[in-house]
């Protein structure tokens, strides 16, 4: 059984610690991607926020963490069949965050 992390330099150990970084993904994030073309949505702040986190990315790389990448998919082969009505209904065809991509 793994011991508990009890003190706190144990806790803040980067041989302890995971950076998850979570769908930042040019379909979320850049123009021209999916919430830009489908939502019209202003991507202008992401630039900054994508600088910062690779910031942070970099830090914990050099001290030692873990870091994961998150990654959506929404390809239909794997929306309900809720999700699937919802794109018909706004006839959306583009594919989100299609594998591979």
């Amino acid at each position: 059984m793994s011991q508990p992390l009890l003190d706190f330099a144990d806790r803040i150990d980067p041989g302890h610690t995971a950076i998850l970084v979570v769908d930042m993904q040019n379909y979320f994030c850049a123009e021209g991607g999916y919430i830009d073309k489908v939502r019209k949505a202003d991507m202008s702040a992401n630039a900054l926020l994508a600088e910062r986190i690779m910031t942070l990315v970099s830090a914990g790389r050099s001290a030692g963490a873990m870091v994961v990448w998150i990654k959506a998919n929404y390809e239909r082969k794997y929306l309900s069949g809720q999700a699937l009505a919802k794109l018909d209904e706004m006839g959306v065809e583009l594919v989100c965050c299609e594998g591979g991509s």
